[in-house]
């Protein structure tokens, strides 16, 4: 397998496209694999002038921790540097408009690229990313369908 670093404008993309398509973000993102179950992610709002600016930090880093992970001798990449430049990418981000499906699948590729981290599915990085990506798959299945269509529970 391999990891990349991924665009600034694909994480800013993400990021742009979850604070859309929310309707109930209560603000708070949590990890319910943590002994905690449910633990408020820390994302260090305070470092930031806005909630967007502190996920698009905190999934760039994760996207950085992954290749050093996969790639010990990985040691060209200017980390803070990186995860700035995201931040000034969301922070500008007013061009592209995604639809659900490409949001879909570009929180499965920053996934793949962050996933070398050793217990990545259980870490806040993943839970973060979760979440993005219910958001989308909620709003592109509700969109699909009619009220009333379907049902949450299975009735014979």
């Amino acid at each position: 397998m391999s990891a990349f670093l991924i665009n600034e404008n694909h994480i800013a993309e993400l990021v742009k496209g979850y604070y859309k398509h929310e309707k109930y973000d209560s603000g708070s993102w949590s990890n319910p694999s943590t002994s905690e179950a449910g633990s408020v992610i820390d994302l260090n709002e305070s470092r930031f002038e806005s909630q967007p600016l502190a996920v698009a930090f905190f999934l760039a880093w994760a996207n950085v921790e992954s290749l050093k992970a996969r790639y010990r001798s990985c040691t060209d990449i200017n980390q803070a540097d990186y995860c700035n430049r995201v931040v000034q990418a969301t922070r500008n981000n007013k061009e592209a408009d995604l639809s659900l499906a490409e949001l879909v699948m570009m929180c499965g590729c920053l996934e793949y690229q962050s996933r070398e981290v050793a217990d990545y599915y259980n870490s806040d990085q993943f839970h973060v990313l979760n979440k993005i990506r219910q958001c989308f798959t909620s709003n592109l299945v509700a969109d699909s369908l009619k009220e009333g269509e379907t049902t949450w529970e299975y009735v014979a």
